[in-house]
């Protein structure tokens, strides 16, 4: 089952805190999420997942932020950077129904212009 789509603005300063999209509640509950971006004209406004591993693949850095400015900050986690058309996907739950910890995200600041996102959350009833 698919929750009501979401769309967010963010303009300079707009930000969504640290959060996990799954409760844990046990009945029913957020499966995977589907962040995508419809409209990225802004410098700042990545999607920070903290926990998550930072691929050493530079081909990754087309998708996220990975410079030495990130190394000299000790940043680290991923931030996926806000690119209109691009999407970001990740499951939420495990199949015994518990989250999965490295799901951590938040969306960063905007620093200057637009950033327009898509949610698109699938549910399962346990």
């Amino acid at each position: 089952m698919l929750e009501r789509l979401k769309i967010q603005k963010y303009g300079p300063g707009g930000h969504y805190t640290h959060h996990y999209d799954w409760q844990g509640a046990g009945k029913a509950d957020r499966v995977s999420s589907f962040m995508v971006y419809v409209d990225a004209n802004c410098t700042g406004g990545g999607t920070e997942f903290p926990r998550l591993g930072r691929p050493e693949d530079r081909r990754w850095c087309r998708y996220i932020e990975c410079g030495e400015e990130e190394e000299e900050k000790g940043h680290e986690g991923v931030i996926f950077k806000p690119v209109r058309g691009n999407a970001v996907f990740w499951e939420n739950l495990r199949a015994d129904g518990s989250g999965y910890l490295e799901t951590w995200h938040a969306g960063l600041p905007v620093e200057t212009g637009t950033k327009v996102g898509l949610n698109i959350w699938s549910w399962y009833r346990f």
